[in-house]
């Protein structure tokens, strides 16, 4: 059975998600002469706010004059999301890929129930010419001629696999 994520993994995990997240926002950000530009005008807009004094008009960044500011700055803006949205679901699909391939196999594939599965006792002898069948099964069948008094396996109780 898979354990669960402990809250301390998902913690770390939202971490770098969020930071990923915002060092890819901020480089398409910085890309931009556009938004740079939006960001410089509102900082200006807001010392001036402060100051109680009107805006110095030769501080404004000369991008912001253009007749296009706007569509141009909500287009680089758009595009700096998309870029964010676009890893993230990137990142997103190739956790899964690890899923996909595991559950390919259904779990009783192969895979013998330990309650089928006798391990041999310490204190069996270690020879192997009594046994029957293959030695790599894992199944310990002795002989039953070996252990006189004893009932054949077929009138044996089903009982829990040894460990020892």
């Amino acid at each position: 059975m898979v354990r669960p994520c402990s809250t301390s993994n998902l913690e770390v995990a939202h971490g770098v998600g969020v930071a990923l997240v915002a060092v890819i926002a901020s480089s398409q950000f910085n890309r931009s002469a556009y938004i740079t530009a939006a960001n410089k005008l509102t900082i200006l807009q807001h010392a001036a706010a402060r100051r109680g004094a009107p805006l110095d008009p030769s501080a404004i960044p000369p991008q912001v004059h253009a007749p296009d500011f706007a569509s141009t700055l909500l287009h680089d803006l758009s595009h700096a999301y998309a870029v964010v949205f676009a890893v993230t679901v990137l990142v997103a699909t190739l956790a899964y890929i690890p899923v996909a391939l595991l559950l390919k196999k259904k779990p009783s594939d192969g895979i013998e129930p330990a309650s089928n599965i006798r391990k041999r006792h310490r204190r069996d002898p270690p020879h192997d010419h009594h046994r029957i069948g293959s030695p790599h099964t894992g199944i310990d069948r002795v002989d039953e001629q070996r252990r006189p008094g004893r009932p054949p396996r077929a009138h044996r109780p089903m009982c829990a696999p040894r460990l020892f």
